[in-house]
C-alpha cells in the first residue's frame, strides 16, 4: 500500500472527519497536485461555513465566503473532475457525481450500474449519498 492508499483509506474510513482530507491535501501539494490539494481545502472551508452563510445577500456572506466560492468555481471545471474522479465512478452510462468536501459524496446513477459497481464506488471515494436514477420512491 502507497502512502497515498493508505492516508485514503483514512477518509474512507473517517468520511465525516476534515482531518484525514487535510492530510491528503498536504501529501497531493507535496505530489505537485496543488490544484487538487487547494480544491478540496476550499469545500472543506465552504462546508464549515455553510449555516454561517446561508444567506443569498453577497454582501452579508463576506468577502471571504465569496472569495471561496469564486475559487472553488475556477478549480471546479469539467476537466478536473474528470481527472479527479476515480474511473471507477465514471462509467459508459449518465453518472452524475457530487463533491462536497473535496471528494466525491453523492453519485446518481441507474440501479443496475449501482449493483453492478458499488463495490468499487465504496472503496474510492466516501460516498454518503446514492441516488438511483431509474427509481420513483415508494408513496407511503
Amino acid at each position: 500500500m502507497t502512502t497515498a492508499d493508505a492516508i485514503l483509506a483514512d477518509v474512507l474510513d473517517n468520511p465525516d472527519e476534515d482531518w484525514p482530507r487535510l492530510i491528503y491535501t498536504d501529501w497531493l501539494a507535496d505530489n505537485d497536485q496543488s490544484d487538487r490539494a487547494e480544491f478540496i481545502r476550499v469545500q472543506i472551508e465552504l462546508w464549515k461555513r455553510r449555516d454561517e452563510y446561508d444567506s443569498f445577500d453577497l454582501d452579508e456572506r463576506g468577502p471571504t465566503y465569496n472569495t471561496l466560492q469564486r475559487r472553488e468555481r475556477e478549480l471546479r471545471t469539467v476537466t478536473n473532475l474528470v481527472n479527479w474522479t476515480p474511473n471507477h465512478i465514471a462509467f459508459a452510462a449518465p453518472t452524475v457525481c457530487y463533491f462536497r468536501r473535496g471528494f466525491v459524496d453523492e453519485i446518481r446513477l441507474s440501479t443496475k450500474d449501482f449493483l453492478t459497481h458499488a463495490g468499487t464506488i465504496f472503496r474510492c471515494q466516501p460516498v454518503m449519498r446514492v441516488v438511483l436514477t431509474d427509481k420513483e420512491p415508494d408513496d407511503a
